[in-house]
Formats: C-alpha cells, sequence, structure tokens
C-alpha cells in the first residue's frame, strides 16, 4: 500500500465517521453536547487544580520556626491605561493593544492592570496574616509598563505602586532596584537628565524605605549620581541595591564613570561588611549576570550576554570572595524564576536567584513569593512561589485568587533538613546533579518543570541547562556547551 493509499483510505473513514456523527444531520443537539463536554471538562479541570494545590498545602511544611519571612514582587509592569476589554500587548516591540476577554483583571501578554496589582499585594497581605509580619518587601524593578506615552515612564504608575504599597504594607519598609523600564521606555537607553530622574524617582519611593533621616540622606547620596544605593535594615543586614542598567549591553549612553563608580562602591561596600564580621547582605539588582534558558538561542547570535562582558568579569571577582555574607542575591528582568551558581575557586562562589513576574506580559501567569530566613544569620531557608491561574478564573467568572506553586526547599532538597541554609554550595550541588549519570533526569525536570513561565522547555538539553547555570562569561560558557556537544 502506498502513502496516497493510506492517505485516502483514511479520508473515507474519516468521510463515514463525519456521516455518523451528530455534527453532520444533529448540529444543533451536538453544538450543545460539545458546549456541555468543554464546560465540564472545564470544571473538571479547575476542581483538579484546586484540590492538588490544598493537598500541597496541606503536605508541605511552610511554617519555620524562629524565622524571618520577607516578600518579593519582580516586573510589576504596571498599565494604568488598561480597561474592560483591551489592555497594552507587553510582549511586543511595538506595543500596541491586545483585546481581550472582559474582565478587570487583563489576560496572557498583557501588563499589570490596576486591578491585577491591587490582587496581587491582596493576596500577599493574606500570605502574611497567616505566618508572621513581613521583616521587609522587596521590589526588583520594571514597576512601569512596557510602553508609555514620552520618552520617561509615566510618573503616574510610579506614584500609584507607592501608593498601593503603602495602602497593604503601610509599617515595613520597601527596598527597591531600578529595571530598564523604570528609566526610559525604549527598552535601551538612559534618562535625557539620568540625575533629575534618579532624584525624582527617589524623591516618589523613598518614603517606602522607613527610614531615619540620616540613613535616608546617606542613601540619597549615591542614588541621585548614579542610581545605587546602601542602607541598614538593621545592625544585621545591609541592603545594597544596584542599578544593573549601568551594566546592562543593551543600554546606550552609559559611560566608563557610571561603571567604574558603581563597581568601586561596591567592591568598597563588600569589604566594610565584611570587615564588621557581623553584618550580612541583601543584594539586589533586576538584570542579572547572565543569559536565561530562555534567551540560549538569540545568545548564539551575537554570543553577547545581558550584561557588558567586562562587567560580568569584574562583578565576579568583586562578589566571589564575599559570598558567606551575601546572603540574600535576588534578581529579576527575565520574568522566570531560576538560579544560578559558579564556584570560581574552592572558597568563592557567585550565586543569584531569579523571581517571575507580576505581569503576564511574557511566559506565565501573575506570581508573588516569599522568602523565609534564619532570625539570627539571615541565611536563607526557604523560598515560597504563588501565582494566579488568571484565565481559569476570568473565563469562568470567578473572583481571581493566587494559590501556593512549590516550595524551593522541598522540591530541590526534599526537606532532609528543613533548617539547613539554601546557600551557593548547596546549589552547586543541586546544579551538579543534573549531568550525574545516577540521577537520571528528575533534577534536570524539577528545575524546568518548577520554572512554569518558561515556554521552551523541551528545546533545552540538561547539558545546555547545566552550562547556563553554571557559566556567566561568554567564552567559558561556549567552552561548557562544546564540552557537551
Amino acid at each position: 500500500m502506498t502513502s496516497v493509499d493510506v492517505v485516502n483510505e483514511w479520508l473515507d473513514v474519516k468521510q463515514q465517521v463525519s456521516k455518523k456523527s451528530c455534527c453532520s444531520e444533529h448540529r444543533a443537539g451536538c453544538t450543545s453536547l460539545c458546549l456541555l463536554l468543554i464546560t465540564a471538562t472545564g470544571l473538571s479541570f479547575i476542581a483538579w487544580w484546586e484540590y492538588g494545590t490544598n493537598v500541597r498545602l496541606k503536605t508541605f511544611d511552610l511554617n519555620y520556626e524562629d524565622s524571618k519571612y520577607f516578600g518579593i514582587l519582580a516586573d510589576i509592569h504596571l498599565d494604568t491605561k488598561s480597561n474592560w476589554t483591551h489592555c497594552q500587548n507587553g510582549s511586543s516591540w511595538d506595543g500596541g493593544w491586545i483585546e481581550h476577554y472582559a474582565n478587570n483583571y487583563g489576560a496572557r501578554f498583557c501588563d499589570t492592570s490596576l486591578a491585577l496589582f491591587d490582587l496581587t499585594l491582596s493576596n500577599l497581605k493574606n500570605y502574611e496574616r497567616s505566618t508572621q509580619p513581613f521583616e521587609f518587601l522587596v521590589i526588583l524593578g520594571d514597576n512601569s509598563a512596557h510602553f508609555t506615552d514620552g520618552f520617561e515612564p509615566s510618573s503616574d504608575q510610579l506614584n500609584h505602586v507607592r501608593n498601593s504599597l503603602n495602602k497593604y504594607f503601610p509599617s515595613i519598609p520597601v527596598y527597591f532596584t531600578l529595571g530598564n523600564h523604570d528609566l526610559s521606555t525604549t527598552h535601551s537607553q538612559m534618562p535625557n537628565d539620568p540625575q533629575s530622574w534618579y532624584q525624582k524617582f527617589w524623591d516618589t519611593m523613598s518614603p517606602s524605605l522607613q527610614r531615619d533621616d540620616d540613613k535616608i540622606g546617606r542613601a540619597m547620596k549615591t542614588f541621585k549620581y548614579y542610581g545605587f544605593y546602601k542602607i541598614e535594615h538593621d545592625d544585621s543586614l545591609w541592603v545594597v541595591s544596584l542599578n544593573t542598567n549601568i551594566f546592562m549591553s543593551a543600554v546606550h549612553d552609559v559611560t566608563d564613570e557610571m561603571i567604574n563608580a558603581q563597581l568601586l562602591w561596591l567592591n568598597r561596600t563588600l569589604l566594610e561588611a565584611s570587615a564588621l564580621g557581623s553584618v550580612s547582605v541583601l543584594l539586589i539588582g533586576h538584570s542579572s549576570p547572565d543569559i536565561s534558558l530562555i534567551w540560549l538561542p538569540i545568545w548564539f547570535q551575537d554570543k553577547k550576554m545581558v550584561w557588558r562582558p567586562e562587567c560580568i568579569v569584574a562583578f565576579n571577582q568583586i562578589v566571589a570572595p564575599h559570598w558567606e555574607i551575601i546572603k540574600l542575591p535576588f534578581y529579576a528582568h527575565q520574568h522566570t524564576n531560576s538560579w544560578f551558581t559558579k564556584r570560581f575557586t574552592p572558597q568563592d562562589y557567585v550565586s543569584f536567584f531569579k523571581f517571575p513576574s507580576v505581569s503576564m506580559s511574557d511566559f506565565g501567569n501573575p506570581s508573588f513569593s516569599v522568602g523565609v530566613a534564619n532570625e539570627n544569620n539571615w541565611e536563607l531557608f526557604d523560598l515560597l512561589f504563588y501565582f494566579c491561574p488568571l484565565e481559569i478564573f476570568t473565563r469562568s467568572n470567578r473572583e481571581p485568587s493566587y494559590s501556593f506553586q512549590y516550595s524551593f526547599k522541598q522540591q530541590n532538597f526534599q526537606y532532609q533538613d528543613k533548617y539547613a541554609p539554601i546557600n551557593s554550595p548547596a546549589l552547586k550541588e543541586i546544579i551538579d546533579r543534573i549531568i550525574t549519570f545516577g540521577d537520571g533526569m528528575e533534577t534536570y525536570t524539577n528545575i524546568l518543570m518548577n520554572i512554569y513561565q518558561l515556554s521552551f522547555k523541551p528545546h533545552i538539553s540538561p547539558y545546555g541547562a547545566f552550562c547556563i547555570m553554571t557559566e556567566n562569561q561568554s567564552d567559558m560558557l561556549e567552552k561548557c556547551l562544546q564540552r557537551y556537544s
């Protein structure tokens, strides 16, 4: 039988089936039946999803004694112009509008509506009530929508972010960092007058720091000139906020003075903290010094990382000797949750976490995260990820809510020791398991399945994931990929 015969036979069978189907002779009844089946399937999926969530919440012990909790929001991208049926397209390079299913919250590829941002903060506040009061919030940059009128981001968006944070969390500090969309609407340019914009941003957001005038004044001295700052949360924790736009390859109008000023300041700050011996560091920035799993095909085209190569090298040299005090290294920008760790010497590491976005402008559902740390030394105990499957709710005309997705400790360590710190050696051990023959595909699958916003999972091998998560210099990454063919 030839391929043509096979096709003809299949067409004959298909025609006979269609004659017998209700859709040919009883179209009205078939339509009703199909709608009923679709509705039943959808409701079954919702019930299954909620049941699974409840099981996980009961199974996972998310309460840590003698610990400090804090909230994490990344890539808010607040769109103050969205409405009941339309939103700005945050996933395209030219903006435009998306028509979506009628609701206040938005849909896939939209930036964050006012209603969705309020929902996010109210759910985060509800979580806080179920544990213990948060020590602080971390906002990891890109507060503004992807596209706004004019060159500079809208002040209305920034004011609304601040006011909403003050509404739900009026009595705890909110530590922020500058994203690329907090500087300009072009993705890749510094403001026309950087110092003027830094001052405007600072005047809007600094009241949320909840610090005394002396601490605010010292932090403002560096921020108003370069967009970075250091502030003491308390005697045991310093917050070091980078302006990663200065390091990014795509951002124009950056001078050597800006780059050197931030590197020298970072080196001096970390040396000072290490010398004290009793201080831990929360190091925050928007873009991280690596590429993401989803950007691997783009990287092959020009071999560029997100940061300038020379900035990555300098950053590694400055940060690696201080990994033991940098307990909380947090970044965003790529709208996915993943991590990186590189051991440069037996003693020195560079590690960091990247967090999923509130905005749905790329691959996934709205998200927020919660960190848990040792109350004595700020060692990280766990990261808890929450998300909202928004369109499941809006298309069934139900009020949306966030649910627990997974615990970093539970997923990767299986709680072998619930209170063991998640630090650079521990992360390195996890990633090494990706290419350990005895582990099979378990670790690799766990890592990629939990980056639920990642739409390119099938196209990345375990070896590719290993290289991306352990090499952040172009030449070394290329050698790693070649080593594993």
